[in-house]
């Protein structure tokens, strides 16, 4: 019943090994003795942030599942993933775009600003961001598109549309990339995906892959 509770065990300065043993045990975190109460008190709050997260996070990607799993080929079904995706990754848009390998285009599948029904096209060549993530295979974080070298040609028109902080997952299947899902939002900043969010991004776009 205490499986998911974060433990932080308080140990002797001596001898070093401790540490080990009480992460062995199944603590979560340590801290040696002593530790003033104001230190204690953070610490403590801090992992019990973590664990609220991590419960978040596990509970969106059930969700996800659920509704792939019941609806996956429905654009209202992808709409309710890209609402989920945002929500728990903090950004204000979301959109999952198909890409056929060599093509200059690419194919807007959902927006969950967008009606469910609509869909369109844009050239790969105006989304430095998307062609980047695609060619890697990895995470495009971009904290502020105003000083993002990637984005350092289109900064104007995409500040002129309320973006600022971008992160781009790819979309891919058996080691090729099918597409990617686009975050947005209209503040600067990334940070505050962290390596969990970054992990459950990764993630989703895995279980969102083999409906694309």
């Amino acid at each position: 019943a205490l499986a998911d509770v974060p433990i932080l065990a308080l140990v002797p300065a001596v001898p070093p090994t401790t540490v080990g043993e009480a992460l062995a045990a199944g603590a979560s975190d340590v801290a040696r003795l002593p530790v003033p109460s104001p230190i204690l008190a953070t610490r403590c709050r801090n992992m019990l942030k973590l664990s609220r997260r991590e419960a978040a996070g596990a509970m969106a990607l059930q969700r996800i599942n659920e509704v792939l799993t019941a609806d996956g080929d429905d654009a209202e079904a992808l709409v309710k993933v890209l609402d989920i995706t945002a929500t728990l990754l903090g950004f204000d848009r979301a959109s999952l775009i198909a890409h056929i390998e060599g093509s200059d285009h690419a194919f807007v599948i959902a927006a969950n600003d967008a009606e469910p029904s609509q869909r369109f096209t844009l050239a790969i060549a105006e989304y430095p961001e998307v062609a980047e993530a695609i060619r890697t295979l990895t995470p495009v974080l971009i904290d502020d598109v105003l000083f993002h070298p990637l984005t350092a040609n289109i900064s104007e028109m995409l500040s002129s549309r309320r973006v600022r902080g971008i992160a781009v997952f790819p979309v891919q299947w058996r080691g090729r990339a099918l597409g990617v899902f686009l975050l947005r939002k209209r503040n600067p900043g990334v940070s505050h995906l962290g390596a969990r969010g970054v992990d459950l991004g990764k993630l989703i776009a895995s279980i969102t892959a083999a409906h694309l």
